[in-house]
């Protein structure tokens, strides 16, 4: 505290002054601070920030597939025994990816495994929007990746997420279709469908069978898995539906 005497007409008088102090910083939130437009994400950039909508979000998956180094989970578990003293367990690999597009109109894809893609599934909604930060960006595989960016993540447990409130409009669907008749020169890639929906199967499990004919007359079997199956609206029988980035897959010899 400072003090200054100050003598008007004869008489003492006592001012007292607060003390300067420093202007007090807000705690800043998780989504406040910059945020890196997803179109600039390259391995360049160390850290990174990115806010964008989930535009598609694919089901939690378990395989005992290697999907890259370092993703298998592995576990060394103490053994008595005079060859070893450790024994290697590998559990099955679990792979979640999801998209986000950020109010610019760039999407990517983002992929966690393992407790990472356990925790990411639990909080990733379709239509929401959400921040990431921290995680490793890779080469997109083209072949599975419809987002048209030349990058992916791949987020791990100190990967940040955070709701986010900001309004992101919904971007417009774009397609990059593929007739019918090409599909079978595009297998284990992803493609894009516009056809009409013809035929159904499958309406109480999981697992749901659709037939789709385009322009070219060609008819193909499309199946629907998990949530999509259980949700896919029966109303849109004999309707022109798009579909975004479908696996092609042989199955049976067809």
């Amino acid at each position: 505290m400072i003090f200054h005497l100050l003598k008007l007409e004869s008489k003492l008088v006592i001012l007292e002054v607060a003390r300067p102090t420093a202007p007090r910083r807000q705690a800043q939130s998780f989504g406040s601070g910059n945020v890196t437009p997803i179109s600039m994400i390259t391995p360049y950039i160390s850290k990174w920030r990115i806010c964008g909508l989930c535009t598609a979000k694919d089901e939690l998956k378990t395989t005992k597939a290697r999907s890259g180094a370092g993703d298998m989970k592995v576990r060394l578990v103490p053994v008595l025994s005079s060859r070893c003293n450790f024994l290697c367990i590998i559990s099955a690999l679990q792979v979640f990816s999801f998209e986000l597009t950020d109010k610019d109109g760039a999407s990517i894809r983002i992929t966690g495994f393992n407790d990472a893609a356990e925790r990411a599934y639990s909080i990733i909604q379709t239509d929401c929007s959400y921040y990431i930060a921290g995680g490793t960006v890779k080469q997109s595989n083209k072949r599975f990746n419809t987002t048209g960016h030349d990058y992916e993540l791949s987020i791990n447990a100190n990967t940040e997420i955070a709701p986010c409130h900001d309004q992101i409009p919904k971007p417009a669907l774009v397609l990059k279709i593929c007739p019918l008749q090409n599909i079978p020169s595009h297998k284990d890639e992803a493609v894009d469908i516009l056809a009409v929906f013809i035929s159904k199967q499958g309406r109480d499990c999981v697992k749901r069978d659709l037939q789709l004919i385009d322009q070219t007359g060609t008819v193909v079997q499309f199946t629907l898995w998990g949530d999509q199956a259980e949700t896919f609206e029966d109303h849109a029988l004999g309707q022109v539906i798009s579909i975004k980035g479908a696996l092609v897959k042989e199955w049976n010899g067809m």
